[in-house]
């Protein structure tokens, strides 16, 4: 998975990395990115994603799942 240490000391994840984080597929960081919510930058003919913005995503989700299990009447 990642070599030599803590995987979020990386500043530049790959796709692969990212699902693995958010415990998504491939297709769904694309569609998080094809949406604007997950900022990729390019490095050569790769994606990579930045920390902070994976942070910031997974951040978002969460609260978007507990307001969903409240509207629910889950919470």
């Amino acid at each position: 998975m990642f070599f030599g240490g803590d995987i979020m000391e990386a500043l530049l994840l790959t796709e692969r990395v990212v699902g693995e984080l958010l415990s998504v597929g491939r297709s769904s960081v694309r569609k998080l990115m094809d949406s604007g919510r997950l900022p990729a930058v390019h490095v050569g003919r790769s994606l990579r994603f930045h920390v902070d913005d994976v942070r910031r995503v997974a951040e978002a989700l969460r609260r978007e799942s507990a307001e969903a299990a409240q509207a629910d009447g889950g919470g």
